[in-house]
């Protein structure tokens, strides 16, 4: 144990740090899932007999967690996937970074609070996997399932598909939009994102149509009025909100009713990015309106870009394809 070191156990140090992420204004999904992967490392630690001491956790102990985690048979039958790795590792990383702020991982004798063991550890590498997101012909398909419908639910989810596509907004930043974030004459609404920021997000002419339609729908929809959430699903007491499983299990069915492949959420933003890439949107412009904190993301999407675009240039300046006009 190191000089002036704290005894608390993961066990007792993990329910403080999310009172700390909590006060961060971090959401309730991302505080469960930095939770849930420090009880992880709390029973791989007990698993292996070795100490949940949080100031007795070393750099080459973190490292065998990673090497285990990445040889973790999943449900799926399949090894534990690289990007859900990394992400155990950024969310130890933040927590050690915390104890060590805090002083719980020890001091030395001139008062100096001991630095993370995870400091000089690098992220796993995670090969990067093709963009997967919803195309033009697949969101027609779904909009075609709403289409010549006046009932709230198909105007509703009508709207929603649209402002997916449109604006490319997380699942949880639809959700939580409530009826006053709605800018009908501006065509924007404000979002609430992660980390409670707040960003407004500009809506084409046909999706605030499609938004208009449902919002005449939800004025004469009883307790709408009292619902301050603009997403209502119908209930036995009248009305109340759709949540975000709500949200994704309706977009999963209507891919049924379609015909084509699973679509999940996150895809429409995949679409939207790689949309505003292929209209040469400006870098800074896509991180703020994607409300993105680092340039990780946007710089994947470039990359997927040009990737598209030179598979087209190859086609289209196929050197066959010239031989054979000689």
């Amino acid at each position: 144990m190191t000089e002036s070191s704290s005894s608390l156990t993961l066990a007792q140090l993990v329910p403080l740090w999310q009172i700390h992420l909590k006060a961060e204004r971090l959401s309730p999904r991302s505080v469960k899932s930095y939770g849930e992967a420090l009880w992880r490392l709390d029973a791989w630690l007990v698993a292996e007999d070795r100490s949940t001491e949080v100031a007795e956790i070393s750099k080459r102990t973190l490292e065998a967690w990673m090497v285990a985690l990445s040889e973790t048979i999943t449900r799926s039958g399949e090894p534990m996937k690289p990007s859900s790795v990394a992400s155990y590792f950024r969310w130890a990383q933040q927590f050690f970074r915390w104890a060590s702020a805090e002083g719980e991982l020890g001091r030395d004798r001139q008062g100096r609070a001991y630095p993370s063991p995870m400091a000089d550890m690098n992220p796993p590498r995670v090969p990067e996997i093709p963009v997967d997101a919803v195309d033009l012909v697949e969101y027609l398909a779904l909009m075609q399932t709403t289409a010549n419908s006046n009932r709230l639910e198909d105007r509703r989810d009508a709207a929603i598909l649209s402002i997916l596509y449109d604006t490319g907004i997380r699942l949880d930043e639809l959700a939580r939009l409530r009826v006053v974030d709605v800018d009908l004459e501006g065509q924007q609404l404000r979002v609430t994102g992660k980390g409670s920021k707040i960003r407004d997000v500009g809506i084409g002419a046909t999706a605030m149509d499609m938004l208009s339609r449902y919002y005449r729908s939800r004025l004469v929809q009883p307790g709408a009025a009292e619902e301050e959430h603009l997403w209502l699903r119908r209930t036995s007491k009248g009305s109340g909100a759709l949540r975000s499983d709500g949200v994704a299990s309706m977009i999963e069915r209507r891919a049924r009713q379609a015909g084509i492949r699973h679509i999940t959420p996150h895809q429409f933003r995949h679409g939207w990015a790689s949309n505003m890439k292929k209209a040469n949107i400006q870098h800074d412009e896509l991180k703020a309106a994607g409300g993105w904190a680092s340039d990780a993301m946007v710089e994947r999407y470039g990359r997927a870009t040009v990737r598209a675009r030179a598979v087209e240039t190859m086609k289209r300046l196929s050197p066959v394809d010239a031989a054979g006009r000689r």
